[in-house]
């Protein structure tokens, strides 16, 4: 990991949704405690930790700037920005907020997955570093099968070549911000990840493995295996 000792590495945390349905409330899922302290606050405390990033950049909504400012007391982050009506957008909105700054590297993480490892960080970060873009994944361990729109069987995917994509997913920076320009120009507003947008912008993505403990809080039973996955951290 020498070679990153001199990389500016920067990391956007995306925490612009609404992320209601999770909570059952009018508290974004973001801000909802999982072991006592607000989700956003566990995912940024991770990235400020050891010193590997040196830019951490929020992405929120205007409504949670109060919100914000109690989950990430204390914690050395640039001053929040506010997300657009799209995740993508959201992003690009980080990314401008880097500009000036011009970081080798940037990670994309969303504030929804308050387990990622300094370890899952630190290889996203090597793994940009050798290929520009890179993404971690999990293999498919059920079997995946295509359905129609009657809900009928089609075919069956071949498992092997499939993956289970997370975030932070990692790039050289000035590629990313390029590619998320020129979406914007021609109005492309529809891919749902960061990969996916590379992907159609020419740059080659690469796949490291990611963390089965790495996981996403979308439903409301995610954060009761939250709790658990925190409690069993905690007991370690």
């Amino acid at each position: 990991r020498e070679h990153l000792f001199m990389a500016h590495i920067a990391a956007v945390i995306v925490a612009a949704g609404r992320g209601t349905r999770a909570t059952g409330s009018d508290v974004p899922k973001q801000f909802r405690p999982i072991g006592g302290e607000a989700m956003l606050r566990r995912t940024l405390a991770i990235f400020a930790q050891g010193g590997q990033v040196g830019s951490i950049q929020p992405v929120i909504r205007r409504d949670d700037v109060e919100l914000y400012r109690a989950a990430a007391a204390g914690i050395d982050t640039l001053a929040p920005v506010f997300g657009g009506a799209t995740r993508q957008a959201s992003v690009r909105a980080g990314l401008e907020a880097l500009a000036a700054q011009a970081p080798d590297i940037v990670l994309i993480h969303d504030a929804a997955r308050p387990f990622v490892s300094a370890d899952l960080i630190a290889r996203a970060s090597l793994a940009a570093a050798k290929t520009g873009a890179a993404i971690p994944a999990l293999p498919v361990t059920d079997t995946v099968k295509s359905v129609d729109a009657n809900g009928h069987v089609e075919r069956t995917l071949d498992r092997n070549v499939l993956r289970l994509v997370q975030t932070p997913q990692a790039f050289a920076f000035q590629p990313l911000l390029d590619a998320h320009r020129k979406a914007a120009e021609l109005g492309r507003d529809d891919f749902t990840d960061d990969a996916a947008l590379a992907e159609w912008a020419g740059m080659t993505v690469a796949v490291f493995d990611g963390e089965a403990a790495n996981i996403k809080i979308t439903h409301a039973e995610d954060f009761v295996r939250a709790e658990a996955l925190q409690f069993a951290t905690l007991n370690d």
